[in-house]
């Protein structure tokens, strides 16, 4: 199947899809050249054509009939880079307040702090509920691990792995 689809930012795009599943106001479709499931409004269907080229030129005719709102920009990736190159450390499984106050506490001690786990990270501190996703991942990448903040704290004072 061959469509034209406005999407949420008024963008008219053509698309070869199979359909997968739908309903009264939504079609699940396979996106031939995505090569991934996307979920289609209806209503927001423009045309369905005999090929990817009619899709194509009926879009383009379409598009005319839409402003497309611009998108927001994302924030800068800069503030995500450790551009000093400190020591990373990321928290998993702590509850809030404690999982504050090792954030704090290593940021006092000069630590980059991350949110996932990825290959520069330099120790994994693992709180009563660690996410099993950080862990395997830390497992594929070979990254140190420590339990609980007391784990945490005689890493600091010594330099030790030790769990």
């Amino acid at each position: 199947m061959f469509l034209t689809y406005k999407n949420r930012l008024n963008e008219v795009k053509a698309y070869a899809v199979d359909v997968v599943a739908e309903n009264d106001d939504y079609l699940d479709v396979f996106d031939k050249d995505a090569e991934r499931v996307k979920t289609f409004k209806k209503s927001n269907i423009l045309s369905k054509e005999n090929s990817f080229e009619g899709a194509s030129i009926k879009a383009k005719i379409l598009q005319k009939d839409y402003q497309i709102i611009e998108r927001k920009r994302q924030p800068s990736r800069d503030n995500w880079k450790n551009q000093e190159g400190k020591f990373e450390v990321c928290f998993t499984g702590f509850p809030k307040a404690e999982k504050n106050e090792l954030i704090q506490y290593a940021n006092d001690n000069g630590l980059f702090i991350r949110k996932s786990v990825t290959k520069g990270l330099g120790l994994l501190v693992c709180g009563k509920t660690a996410g099993w996703k950080k862990l395997e991942t830390a497992n594929k990448l070979d990254i140190p691990r420590v339990i609980g903040t007391d784990g945490f704290y005689n890493f600091l004072e010594t330099g030790e792995y030790a769990e």
